[in-house]
């Protein structure tokens, strides 16, 4: 009986440790693209639609892809540490390239 809760709780923290990893991402790929909406000419409230779809995107894709990374991450045996790095690297190589 004691297993199965100590399962069932090492599951739902597992989720909770993929949904944060995903805000992460949503929330530094949506600064991206609001960084390159403020550069553009068009009107401020253009911009504001465009961002706070963008953040409702977000969020929903945050929720609705959790499942998927869940069972990649289970399928391949990759820990979530190394996720994190290779997102931040990919990241930082696709800002710098960007960015030239």
């Amino acid at each position: 009986m004691t297993q199965l809760l100590n399962n069932d709780s090492q599951v739902k923290k597992t989720k909770k440790s993929i949904e944060t990893f995903m805000c992460f991402v949503g929330i530094s790929l949506a600064i991206v693209v609001i960084t390159v909406l403020e550069s553009s000419t068009m009107e401020v409230w253009i911009k504001i639609i465009i961002g706070l779809i963008i953040g409702i995107a977000t969020l929903l894709l945050t929720k609705s892809l959790t499942k998927y990374v869940q069972h990649f991450l289970e399928r391949y045996k990759i820990n979530l540490l190394s996720l994190y790095v290779g997102y931040i690297v990919l990241y930082l190589i696709i800002r710098v390239l960007i960015d030239r």
